[in-house]
């Protein structure tokens, strides 16, 4: 009888299996999780409405004056006090949507929690009652979760505050746990305890993983640590200075040179699915981090209506203005009545947003050349990408010009798609400076390891590959360091 070659292209993994001594071992580096953007929950306190997350009775309506002055970032002094009012309250594991009178949950950032439940990291903030339990209030695994409408910039600087604190909670918690084991006496505690004490005492560090713009809060943290950029414009030299608290920084679906969907948003505003509220481009042009999410100058990516190659700036701010791009176009005009409700005049009013987004497009700018210089030395931290090359994704952007001369943007089409999730096109997750390059990538970023998978960008931290080789990283390849 003769034996054939069988495909286990459907067969799943046993990763608990496989995983099952390794999850249950104490001494191993700790993990944060960062969410990309719309991963966090936001909260407004003064009236305990939900401002993104969550579309049912108890959440905010953006096309109204208050819900607008809630979601967007203040324009006006007046509304400056909302930078404190709404905040981050958790990460978004789940959006709950109100249908037909049912509160359904729709599953989000949960699927990497429980792909390191699988491997016995436990969140404080998310507990799976399938993951192992090692001991009460002791936890391998912790989730940064910030504004994400923010600068990302700013939101590195805070992630180096959440590491310290972290690192202080996780050394406290250990100690305890050592004291507490030697306390019983028994071989296999007194073992236990010195396996801890020992890695106490080693130079221990965080395990990094980031999906998508999370990825790139950890990339500028890990060049420059707690740094800011220059306030000449500059990008400021590369000093790995977070990597005194990474070991390893894993970035999954990370639009590492941008997303054209971004340019999309802020000119046609984003609604995330049928049933659900449309976020006006006005409120999504406040929003800093939107604009650092843009893809870069120079790659070929801006066409004309004849599918050529148009040498347009997508940072200079003049050419928003000239073709009525985003919050500059006088059709947001009511929603800049509500963001600017202390000033009664339309021209100021539209001279304010005209200065909105100057400032963001110049910060995005000096954002990117800060991640995409080549740095003299090697990350001292290794660096792992999981990315999707298998669907169809917008890349680029044809530029009709209409008979008042201004440019209209129309997105997709012949010659608009490259390969990647649906997001981020494989060339931007890589950092390839060469996109069109079959051979040798070009890039900034130095990679210990690339894994592509055939999925979309929410569906990568669903894969079972993903699950499998994630946590051999974690749990079974030891650090460089």
């Amino acid at each position: 009888m003769g034996t054939g070659c069988a495909s286990p292209r459907d067969a799943a993994p046993a990763i608990n299996e496989i995983y099952r001594e390794a999850a249950h071992t104490y001494v191993r580096n700790p993990v944060i999780v960062i969410h990309g953007i719309l991963g966090s929950r936001l909260e407004q306190e003064s009236t305990g409405k939900t401002v993104w997350g969550a579309f049912t009775g108890t959440s905010i309506d953006p096309a109204t004056p208050a819900g607008a002055q809630a979601l967007a970032l203040p324009m006006s002094k007046q509304l400056a006090g909302l930078d404190q009012d709404v905040y981050a309250s958790g990460p978004l594991q789940a959006i709950e949507l109100d249908l037909f009178f049912t509160v359904v949950s729709v599953g989000v950032y949960a699927n990497i929690l429980r792909t390191l439940g699988v491997g016995g990291y436990s969140d404080p903030v998310a507990v799976d009652p399938e993951s192992p339990a090692y001991f009460e209030d002791h936890y391998t695994c912790w989730t940064f979760f910030y504004d994400w409408r923010r600068d990302c910039v700013e939101n590195a600087i805070a992630f180096g505050d959440y590491l310290t604190a972290t690192r202080a909670r996780i050394q406290r918690s250990a100690t305890e746990r050592v004291e507490d084991l030697r306390q019983k006496g028994d071989a296999a505690s007194l073992q236990e305890a010195d396996e801890i004490a020992a890695w106490l005492a080693s130079d221990w560090r965080f395990d990094i993983v980031a999906h998508s713009m999370g990825g790139l809060v950890a990339r500028y943290y890990l060049r420059y640590g707690q740094n800011g950029l220059p306030a000449d414009g500059s990008a400021p030299p590369v000093t790995w200075a977070g990597a005194e608290q990474i070991d390893r920084l894993v970035l999954v679906g990370t639009p590492n040179f941008g997303s054209m969907l971004s340019l999309s948003n802020l000119l046609d505003g984003f609604q995330p699915a049928p049933l659900l509220p449309h976020y006006d481009r006005a409120l999504l042009g406040t929003m800093a981090s939107i604009y650092q999410l843009l893809p870069r100058n120079g790659q070929g990516l801006v066409l004309d209506s004849a599918g050529e190659p148009l040498d347009f700036d997508l940072y200079d701010v003049a050419n928003w203005e000239q073709n009525d791009w985003g919050l500059l176009d006088p059709d947001s005009e009511e929603y800049l009545e509500w963001l600017l409700p202390d000033e009664p005049d339309a021209a100021k009013r539209r001279m304010r947003a005209r200065e909105i987004v100057a400032n963001n497009l110049a910060r995005a700018k000096q954002f990117h050349r800060a991640l995409d210089q080549d740095a003299p030395t090697r990350s001292p931290a290794e660096l792992r990408l999981f990315a999707a090359d298998t669907v169809d994704t917008v890349s680029r952007v044809r530029l009709h010009k209409g008979g008042d001369g201004k440019f209209r943007a129309r997105f997709g089409g012949a010659g608009a798609l490259e390969y990647g999730d649906g997001t981020v096109p494989r060339f931007s997750a890589l950092a390839n400076r060469k996109i069109m390059s079959r051979g040798f990538i070009d890039s900034p970023v130095r990679w210990d390891s690339v894994t592509f998978l055939p999925d979309d960008h929410i569906g990568i931290t669903q894969n079972p590959l993903f699950t499998n080789n994630l946590l051999f990283y974690l749990l079974q390849q030891r650090p460089r360091r």
